[in-house]
């Protein structure tokens, strides 16, 4: 009798753990999706603005108009390794936490932080450069488009950098494999998202 109670009460345990299981892994799907729903549209912000730029560019006689100096490229092709190494960090992060390898993945997603951190630190050097050489938001549409499109994708990049950091404090003091996969890979998915919009306003603004 106490073996049937026994071998009861073990049954109900594995269903109580699958039943865990599936919440978790709907979770993790419900997630990802709302992150992919959230990347859409502020994709559709970006490409309203690519629209914009190229309307003015390809109207434009001259290119860039009024006779302006053509941008500084060193700085941005810096950067522009910088934010992909970034999400090359990031990725080997994901794939520590995947085999549990606590130590390995804070240290990725500590290199994935400290780039993106020096990514917008360059970008306020080059602002702050070509400000003061008089390229400013009222340099006609090519300033205006320069600062609003540079400025907006900062603003995306500083809001990655938080989420590193805060997932840098989350997993501190965890033991491996103890932090929750649906935090890591929604980060994961912004911030590759930061990166590939960057590289396309690197080719709009500076080889267009």
């Amino acid at each position: 009798m106490s073996a049937g109670v026994l071998q009861l009460g073990e049954e109900g345990q594995d269903r109580k753990v699958s039943i865990l299981t599936l919440k978790q892994e709907k979770g993790h799907e419900t997630s990802v999706v709302g992150m992919v729903i959230f990347l859409g549209s502020w994709l559709m912000a970006f490409l309203a603005l690519f629209f914009s730029f190229l309307m003015i560019r390809f109207r434009a006689a001259e290119w860039p108009p009024g006779g302006l100096d053509t941008l500084p490229m060193t700085l941005p092709i810096i950067n522009t390794c910088i934010v992909l190494f970034s999400s090359v960090c990031l990725r080997k992060a994901v794939s520590a936490m995947r085999i549990r390898d606590g130590k390995v993945f804070r240290r990725w997603l500590s290199f994935a932080l400290g780039l993106g951190t020096l990514f917008l630190a360059l970008q306020i050097i080059n602002w702050a450069s070509l400000w003061n050489a008089g390229f400013r938001v009222d340099t006609g549409a090519y300033g205006s488009f320069f600062y609003t499109l540079t400025v907006f994708h900062g603003l995306h990049v500083l809001a990655g950098i938080g989420l590193l950091l805060w997932l840098v404090f989350q997993t501190r003091s965890l033991t491996t494999g103890r932090y929750e996969r649906a935090r890591v890979r929604v980060i994961e998915l912004f911030w590759h998202f930061v990166g590939v919009v960057w590289v396309a306003v690197f080719g709009l603004v500076y080889l267009v």
